[in-house]
């Protein structure tokens, strides 16, 4: 048969065989493929994406370097038990370490500005509830962080409203595209081949080979293929355990008297804020409507916006007549557990999916550990 989608020219070079071929080109799959190219130099290693540049929430969250706010903590110990969440934190921890080293602090932006966890007068049996179990919280991070990771105080000057806050030692804010953008860079500058445009609808076998079909009907061949697809996972594999979450993220018009640098969260996490310059981006809210939340669709809606909004304008004097002026979603892969899925799921073809809202903690871990489990199989 004829082939009349793709030149002889891209068969032989973009579509030409490759050893390892990563599907998603976000945080966790930039990672894998430059672990992979550097422990294996000869290689051919591509990264598709179904955008230009990567089409998940790599390049559309909120900037946070964090391990976890006191009541997300607690909600999770309640749920998965102190191990489990520990491990987690461990996770993230060292993936925060991996980020830096392989990027660079100043490259991204980051900014070890500590964080507040802020608790609204509505919330004073989470309040109590935290400063009844801070102790414990502060004993387990004793072995990866000095000193106490969590600290109750009295409500920042520049809020109000509120019952109290919990400062946080150990939590900075950085520039998701700048920090991408390196990454994507480094790559590059190893011999990785980044395509965008290209949705994966599907894949089969073709002798030694595994053959990857887009959307375009175009067809790459791999011997060994990895997803960091994240909340857009189900779209190729329905059985594991992994659903898209949308996260809404708005920004403020410039607010003159902003003076608050730390990052912010409230409500397990649900809400949170931080500054860029003179503006304020804050974002959450899908707990409003879990069920319409759950989706890999872009967008904002209206519910949402007006309740972050309020919230602002309630809780932040200098911003009493504050407006939005730009908005935007990302998608996270979330499930009935916080770790992330990392294994073989058939021969030669492997996942690492499930980031659970954290892949700027993590991405770079579980990427690494990708590349690591595509090489040993």
């Amino acid at each position: 048969m004829i082939n009349h989608s793709s030149s002889y020219w891209e068969l032989s070079t973009y579509q030409a065989n490759s050893d390892f071929l990563i599907i998603g080109a976000g945080i966790t799959g930039i990672n894998a493929a430059i672990t992979l190219k550097s422990m294996s130099p000869s290689a051919r290693v591509v990264v598709l994406d179904k955008g230009s540049w990567g089409d998940g929430a790599s390049f559309r969250n909120a900037g946070f370097a964090c391990l976890g706010s006191p009541t997300e903590l607690l909600a999770d110990m309640q749920e998965d038990g102190i191990e489990a969440v520990m491990s987690i934190v461990q996770m993230r921890w060292n993936g925060l370490q991996r980020l830096v080293s392989r990027v660079g602090a100043p490259a991204m932006e980051l900014v070890w500005c500590g964080g507040t966890e802020f608790f609204p007068s509505t919330h004073k049996d989470a309040w109590e509830k935290v400063g009844d179990h801070l102790s414990q919280l502060n004993k387990q991070f004793a072995s990866l962080i000095q000193g106490e990771q969590f600290v109750c105080d009295v409500p920042d000057p520049g809020f109000r409203q509120g019952v109290g806050q919990v400062r946080i030692k150990t939590e900075g804010r950085l520039h998701p595209g700048k920090m991408m953008h390196h990454l994507h860079q480094l790559a590059r500058g190893l011999g990785v081949d980044i395509i965008g445009g290209q949705a994966v609808t599907g894949w089969e076998r073709t002798g030694s080979l595994i053959q990857i079909r887009t959307q375009g009907g175009q067809t790459f061949h791999t011997h060994r293929m990895g997803m960091a697809t994240n909340g857009f996972t189900p779209h190729l594999v329905a059985d594991l355990d992994v659903v898209p979450a949308r996260n809404q993220v708005f920004l403020t018009e410039e607010i003159p008297d902003l003076s608050w640098d730390h990052t912010l969260h409230v409500d397990q996490g649900y809400i949170y804020a931080r500054r860029i310059g003179q503006r304020l981006l804050i974002g959450g809210g899908r707990n409003l409507d879990p069920l319409g939340e759950k989706t890999d669709e872009p967008g904002t809606t209206k519910q949402i916006e007006a309740y972050l909004l309020a919230f602002v304008r309630e809780h932040l004097p200098v911003a009493q007549n504050i407006r939005f002026d730009s908005c935007w979603s990302g998608t996270l892969g979330v499930g009935t557990k916080k770790l992330p899925i990392l294994r073989e799921l058939e021969e030669n073809i492997f996942a690492a999916v499930r980031l659970g809202g954290m892949g700027v903690a993590i991405g770079t871990l579980v990427g690494d550990d990708l590349a690591h489990l595509m090489l040993s199989a």
